[in-house]
């Protein structure tokens, strides 16, 4: 978390994906192209600095932009194996109420993340040479296996 180009990126036996987190509660929901977010007490939250919702979708392809760029200007073993790069927007509160099946990126709420990696968001996996690089490139080789 916060080391790389993207707040949270999780590695995966197939690429990254950068998880654009939203703690926001209320209904959200994304319908022609726009988010919209209604909450009770919207004044009183904002006054108290919880941010708002902004566009998730951009600020997913922003950071996936800059996860592939990043990843790009490092020394690969095999530059032609390409490293899978995408975005996921999860939302964490259970107060919210989502709506969004037609967001351009996969949104959902935080307890979905693990059946979406395991059904329609798995990718297919890296060579062990590209998997293997790209744990060491983001720092995610468990303690173990460095002190060997």
């Amino acid at each position: 978390h916060y080391v790389l180009p993207a707040s949270h990126v999780l590695v995966e036996p197939g690429g990254c994906t950068a998880l654009v987190v939203k703690t926001q509660g209320g209904d959200v929901s994304y319908r022609d192209g726009r988010w919209r977010h209604r909450q009770r007490g919207k004044f009183f939250r904002q006054f108290a600095g919880q941010e708002g919702l902004g566009l998730p979708d951009a600020e997913a392809e922003s950071q996936t932009r800059k996860l592939e760029r990043w990843l790009a200007d490092l020394d690969r073993p095999d530059p032609e194996e390409e490293i899978p790069v995408r975005a996921a927007i999860v939302f964490v509160n259970p107060e919210v109420e989502l709506d969004a099946d037609d967001s351009p990126v996969p949104t959902f709420y935080n307890k979905k993340v693990k059946a979406w990696l395991r059904g329609p968001g798995k990718l297919k996996p890296l060579s062990d040479t590209a998997r293997d690089w790209l744990e060491e490139a983001v720092g995610a080789v468990p303690e173990e296996e460095e002190k060997e």
